[in-house]
C-alpha cells in the first residue's frame, strides 16, 4: 500500500463572489425592449439602444383609423387593450427564414381572440407572422401568419391558458428554423410539437414590429387585440435552441439589472494528509480492482488456449481416424467391385446353361425328326402313318437307348412291322435302317458343331 506523509494543514479561506442576473443569448440578438422599467410617460432608457423606437406619430398606421398607442404602466410595460395597441418604427435590420421572437407579457383579461403577443409587420400589405392569441383553438397559443401559410392548429403538449387574468406573466416564443420547421415554447419549454409548414422573409427598411393585434394594416382592434401589459420583447435573427429560449425566460424574470457583488468570509478546516490517504486508498482499491481483471482475463485465455489444443488434438486424432476408415471403405468397394464381377460371370454362366439347355432341347428334337424321316425312309407305307411308331405291332414301342456318342434303338420281340394289317419290315430291317439314319443324323450334328 502506497503512502504519503503530509502534516495536518489548515486554511483560512476568504471568498468573494459576484451574483450575476441571468444572461440574455447575445448573439443575433437585433431588438429588445424592457418595457417594465421604462418610464411612464414612455421615455425610453438611454441604456436602451437594441432595436427600432416605438411610433408615436400615428403617421405608420398603413391606414389604420387609430395610431399607435405608447402608455407605459410603471412596474408593468407597454400597456395595450382591446381598443389601443403599440407598434415600433420601421427597423433598421432585416430578418431571413431563420428568427426567434419573444414576449414576456401579463394578460389582464381573455381579450379579444386573434390578437398578438408580438408580430411582424410588412407594411402596406396583408403579410405578417405573429404570437396569436385563441384565433383557431380555445385558449390556445398559435404561430399566426397571413392567409394561415405559415399556420397549423398544434398538436402534443399544448394545455389551455388558465392564469391569463393577472395571474402570472408569460413568456411566449416562436423559434422559425431555416428549413421551415416552426417551434412554439411557453416559458422556456416546447409548447406543442413542431412542423413544416413553409416559411418566409422580412428585408431590411420593410419591417414594423407590433403588440396587440395580429395584423396593423386596416386595423381598428374591434376584434383581435390583446388586453396585456408587455414586461419585455426579444427579437433575434437565427434559430435559438431550446436551452437558448430558457436562457431568455430567465432573463426576462430577472430584468435587466445590473451586476451585485456580495462578499462572503467562510472558515474552513482541512486535513489534508486524512484526505490524502484516504484518496490513496480509494486509488489502491481501484488499481487492485483492475489488476484483478487483468488476472481473470488472463487465466481465462490460459484455460481457453488448453481447451484449444484440446480441441485441436482431438481434431487430428479425428483426422487419423477418419483416413483409416477412408481406406477401409476404399478396400471394400475394391472388393464389392470383384463380387459384382464374379456375380456377372455367374449370371453369363447361367445364360450360357440356358442356352445349352435350349441347344439340348433342339437336337432332341432334330433327333425325333432324324428317327421320324429314316423311318418314312424304310418303307413308303410307314411314311404314311401318322406317327411312326403306331405301326408298330401291339404297341410295343422300340426302346431308344442314348449313350455317349452312340444311339441304340431296339424293338421287343422278333416281330414284323405292319401297317394296315400288311406285314411290312422286320424288326431287324427296322433297325437296319434307323440305325442308318440316326448315325447320318449325328455326323451332321457333328459338323454343324465343327463348323
Amino acid at each position: 500500500m502506497l503512502r504519503f506523509a503530509v502534516g495536518a494543514s489548515f486554511l483560512l479561506l476568504c471568498a468573494s463572489f459576484q451574483s450575476t442576473s441571468a444572461a440574455l443569448p447575445e448573439k443575433g440578438l437585433v431588438a429588445a425592449w424592457w418595457f417594465a422599467e421604462w418610464d411612464s410617460d414612455g421615455t425610453r432608457p438611454d441604456t436602451e439602444t437594441l432595436g427600432p423606437d416605438m411610433d408615436r406619430s400615428g403617421q405608420a398606421n398603413f391606414g389604420a383609423r387609430m395610431a399607435s398607442t405608447v402608455k407605459i404602466k410603471a412596474g408593468e410595460g407597454l400597456d395595450v387593450t382591446t381598443s389601443t395597441y403599440a407598434y415600433t418604427k420601421l427597423a433598421d435590420f432585416g430578418l431571413g427564414n431563420a428568427r426567434t421572437i419573444t414576449s414576456f407579457f401579463r394578460m389582464k383579461s381573455e381579450g379579444g381572440t386573434g390578437g398578438s403577443a408580438i408580430t411582424l409587420h410588412r407594411p402596406n400589405t396583408d403579410y405578417f407572422d405573429g404570437i396569436i392569441w385563441a384565433e383557431r383553438q380555445t385558449r390556445k397559443w398559435m404561430a399566426g401568419s397571413s392567409n394561415f401559410r405559415r399556420t397549423q392548429d398544434l398538436t402534443g403538449d399544448c394545455p389551455q391558458e388558465v392564469n391569463y387574468r393577472g395571474q402570472e406573466r408569460i413568456m411566449m416564443s416562436i423559434v422559425y428554423s431555416q428549413d421551415g420547421t416552426i417551434q412554439l415554447y411557453r416559458n422556456g419549454k416546447p409548447y406543442g410539437d413542431s412542423y413544416r409548414k413553409g416559411n418566409t422573409d422580412y428585408p431590411n427598411g420593410k419591417l414594423h414590429i407590433g403588440f396587440g393585434p395580429r395584423h396593423i394594416a386596416g386595423s381598428s382592434c374591434s376584434k383581435g387585440c390583446m388586453d396585456m401589459t408587455v414586461a419585455a420583447a426579444f427579437v433575434h435573427n437565427r434559430a435559438l435552441t431550446t436551452s437558448e429560449v430558457q436562457d431568455i425566460y430567465a432573463a426576462a424574470q430577472a430584468g435587466s439589472g445590473t451586476t451585485s457583488t456580495v462578499t462572503a468570509t467562510t472558515t474552513t478546516t482541512i486535513d489534508y494528509s486524512k484526505l490524502l490517504e484516504d484518496k490513496m486508498t480509494e486509488v489502491e482499491k481501484v488499481l487492485q480492482g483492475e489488476i484483478d481483471k487483468v488476472t481473470q482475463r488472463l487465466e481465462k485465455s490460459e484455460a481457453d488456449n488448453a481447451a484449444l489444443k484440446t480441441q485441436v488434438s482431438e481434431l487430428q486424432s479425428g483426422s487419423k481416424t477418419v483416413s483409416v476408415r477412408f481406406g477401409e471403405a476404399e478396400s471394400r468397394l475394391a472388393e464389392l467391385d470383384g463380387t459384382g464381377d464374379k456375380l456377372a460371370q455367374m449370371a453369363q454362366d447361367v445364360d450360357d446353361a440356358k442356352t445349352a439347355a435350349v441347344g439340348a432341347k433342339n437336337d432332341v428334337a432334330s433327333l425325333r425328326s432324324a428317327l421320324t424321316a429314316a423311318l418314312r425312309a424304310a418303307n413308303p407305307a410307314v411314311a404314311k402313318a401318322t406317327d411312326p411308331t403306331s405301326a408298330i405291332p401291339n404297341g410295343a414301342a422300340p426302346e431308344i437307348v442314348a449313350d455317349g456318342a452312340s444311339l441304340q434303338i431296339t424293338v421287343p420281340g422278333d416281330r414284323h412291322l405292319q401297317v394296315n394289317g400288311a406285314m411290312v419290315l422286320t424288326e431287324d430291317e427296322i433297325a437296319a435302317a434307323v440305325v442308318s439314319a440316326i448315325q447320318g443324323a449325328l455326323k451332321d450334328i457333328a459338323d454343324e458343331v465343327d463348323a
